[in-house]
């Protein structure tokens, strides 16, 4: 299974090799304001499993250790990385609903650091919610 993707312009683009281990509707307030959106989707990998096969990245470190990685062209956001994780946002597939998020799942699927969710959004489904990050 591959998993391909790029940045608005298309100038970064990458693969992710295998099925992704987690995804996460992220409502921290770093996600909010890395995607100028109220929550980022993403689906993490292992490093070992994401090639980078096009044009430079530029990197920003929104936590110690944990590195923010977008086109320099366009701004557009490729992916988070943390220690051996790398988390690509969804937007950024080339076939995102290809991600199988109704039953039976093959992935793990929740939404984490809830406790930070905009008040005035309602998402109404099922899947499990973590305060904080998930377990």
């Amino acid at each position: 299974m591959e998993w391909t993707g790029k940045c608005l312009c298309g100038a970064v683009r990458f693969v992710a090799h295998g099925a992704p281990r987690f995804l996460g509707h992220c409502h921290c307030r770093m996600c909010q304001r890395a995607s100028g959106s109220l929550f980022m989707t993403a689906v993490e990998f292992q490093n070992a499993d994401v090639e980078w096969l096009q044009g430079e990245r530029s990197f920003y470190e929104c936590s110690p250790g944990n590195w923010r990685s977008f086109c320099p062209t366009c701004g557009g956001s490729t992916a988070q990385e943390y220690e051996d994780k790398t988390w690509l946002y969804v937007g950024s597939l080339d076939e995102p609903e290809k991600l199988p998020m109704n039953p039976p799942r093959n992935l793990d699927v929740a939404h984490i650091f809830v406790t930070r969710q905009i008040p005035w959004i309602h998402i109404e489904d099922d899947l499990p919610r973590h305060a904080e990050d998930s377990p």
